[in-house]
């Protein structure tokens, strides 16, 4: 599974234009890079397995700096290509992947009357 239905930079769009690690690139580019490593994602060295596919998208970095990216995040700035944009935005990007599970509502029984729901309640008394 990759990223393109997950991924999100807030307000940013493909041909936006991102600096990062002294280069510049855009978001589709970091967008595709970071697509491939999830889908061939290895748990025991991520950082050099996600640092090796940006590299082979063209995004220079190496390890410890990749390292940075997926923990405290590194220094970067984005240049909107689309609308008025006030020219470089700085900021932080931080790369979050997570795997979250939300169970299932349970079925509530379906009751003749209103009054069944109360009457079968723990709290109420017996009669």
């Amino acid at each position: 599974m990759g990223i393109e239905d997950n991924f999100y930079l807030k307000g940013c769009h493909d041909n936006d234009v991102i600096s990062l690690f002294s280069n510049v690139y855009k978001v589709a580019t970091l967008k595709a890079a970071l697509n491939d490593f999830l889908e061939t994602q290895d748990t025991d060295a991520a950082s050099f397995n996600l640092s090796k596919k940006l590299n082979e998208h063209g995004i220079v970095t190496d390890r410890y700096k990749t390292f940075s990216l997926c923990n405290e995040g590194t220094e970067s700035e984005i240049l909107k290509a689309i609308t008025n944009s006030n020219g470089w935005q700085k900021g932080k990007l931080k790369l979050k992947i997570s795997i979250e599970f939300t169970p299932d509502e349970p079925e509530s029984p379906e009751y003749q009357s209103p009054l069944d729901e109360i009457r079968n309640h723990p709290s109420f008394p017996n009669s």
